[in-house]
């Protein structure tokens, strides 16, 4: 978190803590610096989705949903309509898998 200002840092902390000693995150570090930094990483979230009985298929295409998705933050308004139907195709994956649309899986 180098480059910031002390009470930024302080906040950064904060946050972190929260995440991590109240709601069970794993805190990865600070990756700012990190070659091929993404926002998704892969071989977390098909661990996860692995464990939680998710088939290599519906793996295969939300690890793509979710790279496109968390790429696409700097995208214009009318871009973003793309994005829409990738979350929409996303959400029918996951309730044709037996998710619910109101109560998210844990």
């Amino acid at each position: 978190m180098s480059g910031i200002g002390k009470p930024e840092s302080a906040t950064q902390n904060r946050v972190i803590a929260l995440f991590r000693d109240e709601l069970g995150y794993r805190f990865l570090g600070d990756w700012g610096d990190r070659q091929d930094n993404s926002s998704i990483e892969e071989s977390i979230l098909s661990h996860y989705l692995t464990g939680a009985g998710y088939s290599p298929e519906q793996i295969s295409r939300a690890s793509l949903l979710f790279t496109v998705i968390g790429s696409s933050l700097h995208l214009v308004i009318f871009d973003r309509l793309l994005l829409m139907s990738f979350i929409a195709e996303a959400t029918a994956l996951w309730i044709a898998s037996g998710g619910s649309p109101a109560t998210p899986s844990p």
